[in-house]
């Protein structure tokens, strides 16, 4: 398990204040990876939409606190780009 003086959620890559209707814009994908059992995940641009429906206009660090690995239900998760444009 993680150090304890920390959010247990982590996001990377300045993710945390886009929205996900932005991040699908974009075309980014990104990776969440359990830091408990190392389960992975990827969301592409049409799983924002399919995920998140109408809170997609919410951002990274708002749905942040509330996702779990689907594996262990462990909510040690980390959140990174994964590919898509980057900023310019």
């Amino acid at each position: 398990m993680p150090e304890p003086n920390r959010p247990t959620w982590r996001i990377a890559d300045g993710l945390g204040p886009k929205t996900l209707q932005v991040l699908a814009a974009e075309g980014v994908t990104v990776r969440l990876e359990c830091e408990a059992c190392s389960h992975k995940a990827e969301w592409v641009a049409r799983d924002f939409e399919r995920l998140f429906g109408k809170a997609s206009s919410e951002t990274l660090d708002r749905i942040g606190p509330r996702l779990r690995c689907r594996a262990c239900k462990s909510n040690w998760v980390r959140i990174y780009r994964l590919g898509g444009r980057r900023p310019s």
